[in-house]
Parts: structure tokens; C-alpha cells; sequence
């Protein structure tokens, strides 16, 4: 870089919020650089922020605060001087060093800084000192002669990579043995800084799957591991990891959670968790349920009844079986309830929904009825739903559901009743059920013909 750039670079530096700054090579008293690159006059032009950089001068003289020269301060002191500018703390000699020297302090610097990530200003600078005399034979008068200005005591602002917005995804949810079960994990860098060092692990129930495509992972046995040397920040790029497993067959009957829990580290990171679940049925399904209602229409005004009819085919008695009906908004409550073994069924009134719990012997069967009116005040074309669910003595949970029509005066479901509606009725008179002339929508009295009554519905709505 030329000189102006280099004055500029510098002053961005500052400017920007840099977390640490610091100078290699020639300094005096009031500047960096054998001509100025940066001297005792320039932080007062800096822009104010609320985030200085703490700065080390691996130079000469620049901290050399005892005498005053022209009644200067010293680049270092100045540094910290200047409010809400120029550096939080600064770290700078007194005397003449080597480039040799100061790099082995600078390389102390890092490693308490950005390695051992200490967060006090005093103990960091210590630690460097003592990494130098660690690692140094000679020069050790640099360890008397570079001054810390500053609080001691300062938590440092150290560099901190962000995996919060990290995903893990699963292709399944809900599984069988022998699926292959295919993971992709997404590390996401929300930090404006690089993360190294970033590992990621993904830990897998051995006893219910096996890895069937580790995606360059080490897998120990029970844990995938993946080793980037970084991760940069999310405006850069992401890094995605993917790995397969297969739900391991010959699993005993029952329900089982494939959960997967993986973990971001780096060397500037808190610990990201990640988890994803997929539930695997190697349950047989013992009870086959089905759900029926009496009559595949309805008039309004009329009685329905509804059946569950349950049969065990398992090799083991369903212990505990439970039968939850839930009644839609068009019927009324149960006016009778029955089941053909074990308890008689409740009725929950606040959930609309008919109860019933029991056991079911092998090769045994078992029904579950109510009957409601359905409401007279329905007059549109449409459907209602009763929706159900059985769960076995395993878990296995089987939904049910069977919809009614609405045998209606506007049989063509034009949205009004007129000639036509009567027409098509009276068309069918004389039909009984059974009789390929006769249809459920048309009767509208529901009494299994089509007669004078059901044109007379028809014609009393005729609009």
C-alpha cells in the first residue's frame, strides 16, 4: 500500500469498531512508522464510536510516557486519552525492542487473546509477558518495558462467532424399520467474524439405526464428527453436512424415537445444539377399525347412527384399547350410546366426543355405536364428518372417519328449491330400497321409499 492508503486503512480501522489493532515496525514517541503513518494528532479527527479497539504497538517508544516532550504524550497514552476515540486500552514499549522479540510477545498476545480467550485486559497482558519469557532466552528487558494503559481489570470485546441460526433436517418424521432415514445440517456464521477451528458432531442410537453414509464424517461407533478449519460468516457462505442412517430391521414390536442430537464448537463459539426426532413404528398393528354410519344419507330432522367396529388380528390381547368419536357441529348429543363388550361409552360433552376404553381378546371383536339427531335446521346440500381414532395396547394409533350427505328438498343442490327439485323426486316415486330406481338423496323422510311424503317436502320448500 502507498502512504496515504496505509493513513487511511488505519483510520477505518479505528472507525469501524475494531476489535484489536496493532502495529509492526518502526515508531517514536508520537508516531508509527519512520515517516508518519499514524501519529499523536490523528485521534482527535477519528470518528466517535461506542466500540474501540484495545491496540499493541510492536514498535519503539511509542509508550515512552516519562518525559514530555514539547509537552506531548506519548502515541499510547494519547491513544486512550481522547474520548469515546482511539482505544480502549493500549499496549505499547518504552524502549528499543527487535522485530524478533516482538514477534514472540505478539504471538503470546494472540494466544491469550484468541486461543485461551481470557477476557481481562490485566491477565491477557500477563499472559503474554509470560508467554514471552516462556519462550525467549534473551531481550527480556521487553517484559519491564512494555506499558499497559488502561484498566486492568477491562473485559475485553474478543471476537465471537454466532451458530444460533444453524438447522438440522430430517427426511422423515414418522418411519418404519429398514427406511433409510437422510439428515442435512446447516451451519449458519451470524458473526460479522471468521469462526476456525469449528467441529461438528452428530450422536445416532446405535441400536436403532446404522450409518449408511457418513458425508466424510469420523464415526467412532455412535457419533458422526466433522473437522472445518472455518466457517465464515453467513453473507459468505454456509457449510451443509449430510449423512444417511437405516432404521435397523428386526426391532421389537413397539414404538421407538430415532433422536439425533448434534452440537456446533469452534474456537470462538458458544455451543450450538441441534436436534431433530423421527418416531419408528416396528409396532404389527394389532386392532383393524373401520367406521360406519347407518345410512350413506340423511335427512335433517333425523336420526344417524354411527358404528366403530374393532377387530383384533394381533397375537396378544389389546389391553386398554381406547375409541374417541368426535361428533361435528350438525349432529346433536348422543341420545343412546352402547357397546357390545366391556364398559358402556361416556359422552364428554365440552369436547363433543364418545369415550369408550376395554380389552380386546385375540381373534375377538368389538363395536362401539351412538346415535344423534341430526339438526332440522340444515336445509343446504352437504356433508357432515365423524372423526375418530383408536389407539391399541402398543400405541398404535389408527384415525377413522365417515361422512354423511344431507338428503335435502333441494336435491340438485342448484342453492334454491324450485319445479325441477320436485320433478326429480316425483320422478322416483314408488322406489323402494333395493330397487335400482331408488336413491338415498331423494328419499327425503328417510323411511327406505320414495312416496307422496317425499314430494310433498319438496314442494312445501319450493321457493
Amino acid at each position: 500500500d502507498t502512504g496515504p492508503e496505509m493513513r487511511t486503512a488505519i483510520k477505518n480501522a479505528f472507525n469501524q469498531g475494531a476489535v484489536f489493532l496493532q502495529w509492526f515496525g518502526h515508531g517514536s514517541t508520537v508516531r508509527w512508522g519512520s515517516v508518519s503513518m499514524y501519529n499523536i494528532l490523528d485521534p482527535a479527527n477519528l470518528t466517535p464510536t461506542g466500540q474501540t479497539p484495545l491496540t499493541m504497538h510492536n514498535a519503539c517508544w511509542t509508550g515512552y510516557f516519562a518525559v514530555l516532550s514539547n509537552n506531548y504524550q506519548a502515541l499510547g497514552e494519547t491513544l486512550v486519552s481522547v474520548p469515546n476515540k482511539g482505544s480502549v486500552a493500549d499496549y505499547s514499549p518504552s524502549g528499543l525492542h527487535i522485530g524478533a522479540a516482538l514477534l514472540t510477545l505478539d504471538q503470546g498476545m494472540h494466544k491469550a487473546m484468541f486461543k485461551d480467550r481470557i477476557p481481562r485486559a490485566g491477565d491477557v497482558v500477563k499472559a503474554s509477558k509470560d508467554y514471552f519469557f516462556a519462550n525467549s532466552l534473551a531481550y527480556h528487558d521487553l517484559i519491564d518495558s512494555m506499558i499497559f494503559f488502561g484498566d486492568p481489570a477491562l473485559e475485553l470485546r474478543l471476537p465471537t462467532a454466532d451458530f444460533s441460526d444453524s438447522t438440522m433436517e430430517v427426511s422423515e418424521t414418522t418411519a418404519d424399520p429398514g427406511d433409510t432415514l437422510n439428515y442435512t445440517v446447516t451451519l449458519t456464521n451470524t458473526s460479522v467474524f471468521t469462526a476456525p477451528n469449528v467441529t461438528l458432531t452428530a450422536d445416532y442410537p446405535q441400536n436403532l439405526v446404522t450409518v449408511v453414509d457418513a458425508g466424510g464424517a469420523v464415526d467412532n461407533g455412535d457419533t458422526l464428527t466433522w473437522t472445518l478449519s472455518e466457517v465464515r460468516t453467513a453473507d459468505a457462505d454456509s457449510a451443509v453436512k449430510t449423512f444417511s442412517l437405516a432404521v435397523n430391521s428386526g426391532l421389537a414390536p413397539g414404538l421407538y424415537n430415532v433422536t439425533v442430537p448434534g452440537q456446533i464448537t469452534s474456537d470462538i463459539s458458544s455451543p450450538a445444539d441441534l436436534q431433530v426426532n423421527t418416531e419408528v413404528n416396528a409396532a404389527p398393528l394389532m386392532v383393524n377399525s373401520t367406521l360406519l354410519a347407518q345410512r350413506a344419507w340423511i335427512p335433517p330432522g333425523m336420526p344417524v347412527t354411527v358404528t366403530a367396529m374393532l377387530l383384533n388380528y394381533g397375537t396378544a390381547p389389546s389391553l386398554g384399547t381406547q375409541v374417541t368419536l368426535t361428533l361435528p357441529s350438525e349432529l346433536g348429543e348422543p341420545t343412546w350410546m352402547t357397546a357390545s363388550t366391556g364398559s358402556t361409552p361416556v359422552y364428554d360433552a365440552g369436547a363433543r366426543q364418545v369415550l369408550w376404553s376395554g380389552d380386546i381378546l385375540i381373534g375377538g371383536d368389538e363395536t362401539v355405536s351412538f346415535s344423534s339427531i341430526v339438526s332440522p335446521t340444515l336445509t343446504a346440500c352437504g356433508t357432515f364428518t365423524v372423526t375418530g381414532e383408536v389407539t391399541d395396547t402398543l400405541g398404535v394409533l389408527t384415525p377413522l372417519d365417515v361422512a354423511v350427505n344431507l338428503a335435502v328438498p333441494d336435491v340438485n343442490c342448484t342453492g334454491s328449491v324450485n319445479v325441477v327439485d320436485v320433478q326429480l323426486v316425483a320422478g322416483r316415486w314408488g322406489a323402494t330400497l333395493g330397487q335400482p330406481e331408488y336413491l338415498y338423496e331423494y328419499d327425503l323422510n328417510g323411511n327406505d321409499a320414495i312416496d307422496v311424503n317425499d314430494i310433498i317436502i319438496a314442494a312445501n320448500h319450493w321457493e
